[in-house]
C-alpha cells in the first residue's frame, strides 16, 4: 500500500512537471508577427479584427521551428503534405523550396493546433522541424 502510494505521488509529480514544460513555451517572437501574417492569409478576403488577430498570436505563441538531423524512421508528417490555405490569396506559394525559419508563416498552412496535442512537422529536404506545441 505505501509503495503505492508514493508512486502515485510520484507520478503525478512527473505528470505535473510535463504540463508546466509544455505550457510554458511562449515563442513571442513569432506572436508579435501575428498581424502581417494574419493579412496575408487572410487579407484578400476581408479585413481579420483586432481580436482575430489576437486568436492567430496565441496560436502562434506555440509554434517552434528548429534544426533537427533527419531520421528516416521518425514518422512525422511533411509539410508538403499539409494543406495550403490559400482561399483568399490563390497565388500564395510554399515554403518548402526556400525555407526560412525567420520568415516562415504557419498560418500559411492547416497544422494541427488542437488544445493540449502536440505535432511536429518536417520540413521536407532540410533538417528543420516544426514542432506545436500544446
Amino acid at each position: 500500500m505505501k509503495k503505492k502510494f508514493i508512486f502515485s505521488c510520484f507520478s503525478l509529480v512527473l505528470l505535473t512537471g510535463a504540463t508546466l514544460n509544455a505550457q510554458q513555451f511562449n515563442n513571442t517572437v513569432l506572436a508579435g508577427k501575428a498581424g502581417p501574417f494574419t493579412l496575408e492569409v487572410e487579407g484578400g478576403c476581408w479585413t481579420p479584427s483586432q481580436a482575430y488577430i489576437q486568436e492567430n498570436a496565441q496560436l502562434l505563441s506555440r509554434i517552434q521551428i528548429k534544426s533537427q538531423p533527419y531520421f528516416p524512421s521518425e514518422g512525422f508528417p511533411r509539410l508538403s503534405t499539409t494543406i495550403l490555405r490559400n482561399k483568399c490569396d490563390a497565388s500564395m506559394q510554399r515554403d518548402e523550396a526556400n525555407f526560412n525559419p525567420d520568415t516562415f508563416n504557419p498560418l500559411k498552412y492547416f497544422l494541427n493546433f488542437t488544445p493540449g496535442t502536440s505535432t511536429t512537422y518536417r520540413v521536407d529536404n532540410t533538417n528543420y522541424i516544426i514542432v506545436v506545441h500544446p
